[in-house]
């Protein structure tokens, strides 16, 4: 997204390629983001992966034969759908904006189902995204929301690597690496209890 505003959309939306690289990127963005939300982790190196990694590659260069060719086929993407009379020019194309909404909402179902720190951060980079798009026509606020949005994934990454580090993911019980943490913690006098539930101590 944001080679394709260094390249394309720097100069203004006023041609054709560019248009049709900002509807490209206000749509396939958002959606690839709740997707990745709505996916199991799978790993990269691997059939899942290369999937994945195909599916955006082939984006990737659909929109660059479209900005290349100045083909008008994503120019309806564009142009607003919908035409609101109290709206001079929305800030985002009606099919950005509609693909942010429905990426937002399955980012936020996938955390509403595994409460992951990952799908909260991707439904944020979502927002931080759709805000970059919105004022794609100011000089560097794009890459201050697109690196925000950026950021938001990389502290979530963290995050869910902590939680997986220090919490069992069977019981969601502090791990051993938590107690040898709390233990190195300790001061000179403190406490120990053992406790048997079943025979799982």
């Amino acid at each position: 997204a944001y080679a394709g505003y260094r390249f394309y959309l720097l100069q203004g939306l006023g041609g054709l390629p560019a248009r049709a690289v900002f509807a490209a990127l206000c749509i396939f963005v958002p959606l690839n983001l709740g997707m990745l939300g709505l996916l199991r982790e799978r790993g990269i190196f691997n059939w899942y992966g290369v999937r994945r990694t195909t599916l955006i590659a082939a984006q990737a260069a659909f929109t660059l034969w479209a900005a290349q060719r100045g083909s008008a086929i994503l120019e309806p993407f564009y142009a607003p759908l919908l035409d609101f009379k109290w709206l001079a020019r929305p800030p985002l194309p009606h099919a950005g904006l509609a693909a942010s909404a429905l990426g937002l909402a399955a980012a936020l179902v996938a955390w509403a189902m595994r409460r992951s720190p990952v799908s909260l951060g991707l439904a944020g980079a979502i927002v931080a995204f759709a805000f970059a798009a919105a004022s794609a026509a100011t000089t560097d606020t794009f890459a201050v929301f697109a690196s925000a949005g950026a950021l938001i994934l990389i502290i979530a990454v963290l995050q869910d690597t902590f939680r997986m580090a220090f919490r069992d993911e069977l019981t969601a019980l502090p791990s051993r690496r938590a107690l040898n943490e709390r233990l190195a913690g300790l001061g000179r006098r403190y406490t120990l209890a053992m406790v048997d539930v079943d025979h799982f101590k």
